[in-house]
């Protein structure tokens, strides 16, 4: 894989980095961009253990590259200290950090499965798998100076995974029912946190997340199909002594410190979700009539370590009714979402300046004509 991520040149202007008492400026662009290859062999195989039984192994082998550059300007202001010491000008953009950082990783991962069919319909199994996730630069913060931690690269992650499952068909394949237990152990977790107004990936060291979930879906009818689904988490950093995190300061926006949440929940894992779907197709000779009936419940979880903010319970009801042509060429669709216009953040954050909070989308209807050529 051969892939480039470049920003756009952006400038940063404002009142804030005029007052700056140390290093005061009248602007900042910076335009950097990473350039990535990822090099991998792989190979599985199956060996049947007995008629019944089967047991499965893969091995990965990846190599990641990574290869970033800097290309910051800054525009002195006339109290700047390079100004008043005659070793810059102001008010002309110079070049001020512009170089090169590369990094690689390479990583084994595997994937180890024992599959027992229970009758031609069914089956159980069990399975450990190791994950790897790359390491990468922040590009929003990005320094070539070795002595600034923004120089650093975030470290890979990795995942193990065990898990023990059924995947049964039912009822002459009327009735699907998929379900599992797991347990998950994060190292090198990679975490978004807020640093100096930016966002950026960190390592939040370690984390466990013990869980289950199921599936079910059931053809009713030759015209009616039912779906329900869930999930449930008990989640910890087992181990993340150096968070940055917000406090409110009382006098206005927050303030950041260092803080031990080890043992605290993951953020963004709610303990339980789930879903039920009603799908109703009619055939006719005039094209496909259907009807799509979804509700989702999340019952909430932390936007950041600390819990201090927090994502309540919430619900979302979607419609969907729709047309389909006898030759599928053409598709009709009048929709609504969220319509029990239920308030819920799509994200959430703390940062210097305060808490920000974007809201999701409220109810929505609208009309989509599609064309498949």
């Amino acid at each position: 894989m051969d892939s480039e991520e470049t920003y756009d040149t952006f400038n940063i202007t404002g009142l804030g980095l005029q007052l700056d008492p140390n290093f005061p400026l009248l602007e900042v662009a910076n335009g950097p961009n990473q350039n990535t290859k990822s090099y991998a062999v792989f190979a599985q195989g199956y060996y049947d253990v007995t008629e019944a039984t089967s047991l499965t192994i893969g091995l990965r082998y990846t190599k990641d590259e990574r290869e970033a550059t800097t290309d910051t300007n800054l525009m002195l202001a006339e109290n700047n200290p390079l100004v008043l010491g005659g070793l810059a000008p102001a008010g002309v953009l110079l070049p001020f950090d512009q170089g090169e950082l590369d990094e690689s990783w390479t990583e084994p991962t595997w994937r180890i499965a024992l599959d027992h069919k229970l009758s031609d319909d069914a089956l159980v199994y069990v399975s450990y798998s190791r994950g790897f996730n790359s390491g990468l630069y922040n590009l929003a913060s990005i320094s070539t100076d070795p002595a600034n931690p923004s120089s650093l690269p975030t470290d890979p992650e990795t995942i193990d995974a065990y898990e023990i499952g059924l995947k049964a068909d039912l009822l002459d394949g009327r009735l699907r029912v998929n379900g599992a237990i797991f347990y998950y152990d994060y190292q090198d977790i990679q975490q978004v946190v807020t640093e100096a107004g930016t966002n950026v990936l960190v390592n939040a060291a370690e984390a466990e997340i013990v869980g289950a979930e199921a599936e079910v879906t059931w053809l009713a009818t030759e015209a009616l199909t039912l779906k329900a689904g869930f999930s449930v988490l008990d989640t910890e950093y087992t181990k993340w002594p150096n968070a940055d995190v917000f406090t409110p300061s009382g006098v206005g926006g927050n303030v950041g410190s260092i803080v031990d949440v080890s043992g605290r929940e993951l953020v963004r894992t709610p303990d339980l979700t789930y879903n039920l779907g009603v799908n109703y197709s009619i055939p006719t000779s005039s094209g496909t009539y259907a009807a799509h009936l979804n509700y989702y419940y999340n019952d909430g979880f932390n936007w950041e370590p600390l819990g201090r903010l927090k994502q309540d319970s919430y619900a979302v009801v979607n419609l969907e009714l729709s047309w389909l042509g006898l030759n599928e060429t053409w598709k009709a669709r009048i929709y609504g979402r969220n319509l029990t216009d239920e308030e819920y953040s799509n994200v959430s954050d703390a940062g210097a300046l305060g808490d920000a909070v974007s809201a999701s989308p409220p109810r929505t209807f609208g009309v989509a004509v599609q064309y498949n050529f």
